[in-house]
């Protein structure tokens, strides 16, 4: 499959994107819930025009998003778990705190609704959605994946967050494998949809 010029311009363009627009809520104090809110809408838009996003390739479309809630919910429990047994890490809970804090100004209602359905679907269309599938078709199957975990990773960095480093760096991998296993995206929007859901409205603080 030729991955396309167009694909691989909007891949590129789209992770300088998300690190410069991070950059910008660390060093500007932009609100990060509509900073990323409008940078992942037109992500998302762009990847779904891009024609390379894939809903779930080897299973039916339900079955997938019936794991990936159910991988959504078991994410959430272990990041309970890990907050639990790191509440003695001073520079994650303040890191934590801050993120949250954040939400100053900003209805409940609007922070939830930007994070899990704007925020999470845009990011899973553009980095599992095209840049994954633009890796994968470059590298191969395996290699791919692990190229485009790793470009989410190093552009959540610039936003010198432990909890969005330690969220992209564990989050991207189940995420990725999901996208990887089921052939698409449905899967994975699934569950960082829900995930992200239960981490506004039940935080691990």
């Amino acid at each position: 499959m030729d991955i396309g010029a167009g694909a691989i311009v909007v891949a590129s363009a789209g992770i300088a994107a998300v690190a410069g627009a991070w950059y910008l809520v660390r060093t500007r104090s932009l609100s990060v819930w509509r900073t990323m809110g409008v940078t992942f809408a037109a992500l998302g838009v762009l990847s779904l025009a891009s024609g390379r996003v894939r809903w779930a390739g080897r299973i039916e479309i339900a079955q997938a998003i019936a794991i990936g809630l159910a991988s959504g919910a078991v994410l959430y429990i272990l990041t309970l778990a890990f907050f639990r047994l790191a509440r003695r890490w001073v520079a994650l809970r303040r890191h934590t705190q801050s993120l949250y804090q954040h939400r100053e100004g900003i209805s409940p209602v609007e922070t939830l609704g930007v994070a899990a359905f704007v925020v999470s679907p845009g990011e899973e269309l553009f980095w599992r959605g095209l840049v994954q599938n633009v890796a994968v078709v470059a590298a191969g199957s395996v290699q791919g994946a692990l190229v485009a975990w790793g470009a989410y990773v190093a552009a959540n960095v610039a936003s010198g967050s432990l909890p969005i480093v330690l969220g992209a760096a564990v989050g991207g991998a189940a995420w990725g494998t999901l996208a990887w296993w089921s052939g698409g995206v449905a899967a994975s929007l699934a569950s960082h949809a829900l995930w992200t859901a239960l981490m506004i409205t039940r935080p691990p603080t």
